[in-house]
């Protein structure tokens, strides 16, 4: 039995060249290809991110638009009233009025950032999805605002507990607070009519009245204080929606 022996022949340096080029090909064919399913996906998320920024930020410009140019002004209105009533009003008969307009001229509301913005500006992974640099700007001058906005505040809401504890030496302010619960921004001020029957004036001493106005007039300072912050945030607010408007149609 005769056994053949196959010849292999050795491959030409063309063919060599020929299944590298292919391979390379495959190779950056396969690293485009993730690229691109990559950015189509962070573009996605980018798309995500700035929804729901837009949405959020709108709810804020309108919160923002209401302590800005209708609260400070119905406080006042409400201190005016109250300053009235202890010039020209005896407490005994005239309670109700008097405890309206105590709660009416001390309501403190806050401005709450919004929850997407901040975490937004807080994470280097979301915010490197931002690839709009003028939206990124603004996003920075947000936090910026925001982070001077909470310091700022810390020093406020001691100064209207302050105010808040003087009231308490008048009447159970407190209860009060509690019996109406959490308003929203259309119901912070009561009527006289709809205070609870179990409300009641620990003193009758307009002297001592008069002591504690001096906290309300002194808190009103800070209410403008407050005014002039809100103005610069909710500016910058208005420049990232008409960013997103533009940029992102």
């Amino acid at each position: 039995m005769e056994v053949h022996h196959h010849t292999h022949h050795p491959k030409k340096w063309k063919e060599y060249i020929t299944e590298f080029i292919m391979l390379f090909a495959a190779v950056t064919l396969g690293f485009f290809a993730e690229n691109v399913r990559e950015n189509l996906s962070n573009r996605e998320k980018e798309k995500e991110i700035v929804l729901t920024l837009k949405e959020e930020l709108s709810k804020d410009t309108s919160e923002l638009n209401f302590l800005i140019n209708e609260y400070p002004n119905k406080i006042n209105t409400w201190n005016d009233s109250l300053h009235y009533l202890v010039e020209n009003k005896t407490i005994k008969g005239n309670e109700g009025l008097f405890i309206q307009a105590i709660n009416n001229s001390t309501v403190w509301h806050y401005y709450s950032a919004g929850e997407v913005a901040l975490s937004l500006t807080q994470s280097t992974e979301s915010m490197n999805l931002i690839e709009n640099n003028k939206l990124k700007k603004q996003l920075l001058e947000y936090r910026k605002n925001e982070n001077f906005y909470a310091e700022y505040l810390k020093f406020i809401v001691t100064t209207f507990q302050q105010t808040d504890t003087a009231m308490l030496s008048i009447f159970n302010l407190k209860t009060l607070r509690q019996s109406f619960g959490k308003s929203s921004l259309d119901q912070l001020f009561i009527s006289s009519e709809n205070i609870p029957k179990y409300i009641f004036f620990n003193t009758y001493d307009k002297n001592i009245l008069n002591l504690q106005l001096r906290n309300i007039d002194h808190s009103d300072l800070k209410i403008t204080d407050l005014k002039t912050i809100y103005s610069m945030m909710l500016l910058n607010e208005k420049e990232i929606l008409n960013t997103i408007k533009e940029e992102y149609n």
